[in-house]
């Protein structure tokens, strides 16, 4: 009997088995051998082949589609068996190269609920490559995208992207109070974090004010951010790039956009960007809790991010347990307790701002 099962190893006489190819026990070049009950696959790479080559019918095929959702292992097989199926086409361009991950997979199929685990998954280019160009056909990319890409709290401009694609419209109104400790006259005696958080936070109002198109208070908000740049060594050119947002406020948001990007990519860099991104996301948290949006603590990247949040180590209390709270009410069905998530967010952002 041959010692592979759909691998390539050399057997005792020296032939050996192509990955799904034919050897002389097995011409045909099916599954042989015995399987290890304990590393059995659950799903059988024979019908993965099948899905890929569209030679399943559709109650097999959304069957197949939703344990691959499900299943770390599925997975696994599923990319195995098309970076095989690519390379019996042909040779891959692209060169091996662990912990690349691609920009981007074609399709817009239909999407499976997924529970994903907090992890990043990387693979090397040529199963990426794979296993895109051989989805192309299968309602299954978006899936695969949800489950590989673990959103990355760190961007500063994730929270402020969410809450648009949430549908907040804007500052909720009098949203003028900030929740951290006032310190008087120059904000140079505001450690860095502290600084960090504040201006992330300062951020995400600045981005809703003017898409709201609200410029008394978008204008404050540009002012609150050059106060606090305006003792950080080599902040000249950052404030320059606020000082072209404040001169074009009342524009339309769409035209203002690369303006307030730049200037927020400049603001993360100067300050921080961890510290930035943890201010904008309990700002954005803030926000949204105070609207009921729910979709926003539904995201996997709020989820993410608050995971972040309360792993940090440098939270003292009440700032923990608030955080462990905010965690617990992203994770749980249903609407949460606004009252209390609003408290907790407040909570979590004066620690982090003073």
């Amino acid at each position: 009997m041959c010692a592979s099962s759909w691998t390539k190893e050399t057997r005792d006489d020296e032939t050996c088995c192509d990955i799904l190819g034919a050897c002389p026990s097995n011409p045909e070049g099916r599954f042989h051998g015995r399987r290890d009950p304990v590393k059995e696959p659950r799903i059988d790479p024979e019908q993965v082949a099948a899905l890929l080559d569209g030679r399943l019918d559709e109650q097999r095929r959304t069957e197949l589609l939703a344990c691959i959702a499900a299943s770390e292992e599925g997975l696994d097989v599923l990319a195995d068996t098309a970076a095989v199926l690519r390379e019996l086409e042909g040779p891959c361009d692209a060169e091996d190269s662990e912990g690349t991950e691609p920009a981007s997979l074609p399709g817009d199929g239909g999407i499976i609920p997924l529970h994903p685990p907090f992890r990043r998954r990387r693979w090397p280019v040529r199963r990426w490559a794979a296993l895109a160009a051989a989805l192309a056909a299968v309602a299954l990319v978006p899936v695969l995208w949800s489950r590989l890409h673990t959103p990355d709290p760190r961007d500063p401009g994730r929270p402020i992207t969410l809450l648009a694609e949430t549908g907040v419209p804007g500052l909720p109104a009098g949203w003028s109070e900030r929740p951290w400790r006032l310190v008087r006259g120059s904000a140079a005696s505001l450690v860095p974090e502290a600084r960090a958080a504040r201006l992330g936070a300062l951020q995400v109002d600045l981005e809703l004010a003017v898409g709201a198109r609200d410029s008394a208070a978008a204008s404050q908000l540009v002012g609150e951010i050059e106060t606090l740049l305006a003792d950080v060594p080599a902040s000249g050119p950052v404030m320059d790039e606020y000082r072209v947002v404040a001169r074009r406020i009342g524009e339309p948001p769409a035209r203002l956009a690369g303006a307030l990007a730049e200037a927020r990519t400049g603001m993360a860099v100067l300050a921080g960007e961890e510290r930035v991104a943890l201010g904008a996301w309990a700002e954005a948290g803030r926000v949204a809790a105070s609207l009921r949006d729910v979709a926003f603590f539904r995201d996997r990247a709020t989820r993410a991010a608050f995971e972040w949040a309360a792993s940090l180590p440098s939270l003292g209390e009440p700032a923990r347990t608030a955080a462990e709270r905010i965690r617990s009410a992203t994770r749980a069905e249903g609407a949460p307790d606004w009252g209390t998530l609003e408290h907790d967010l407040s909570v979590l952002l004066t620690d982090l701002a003073s």
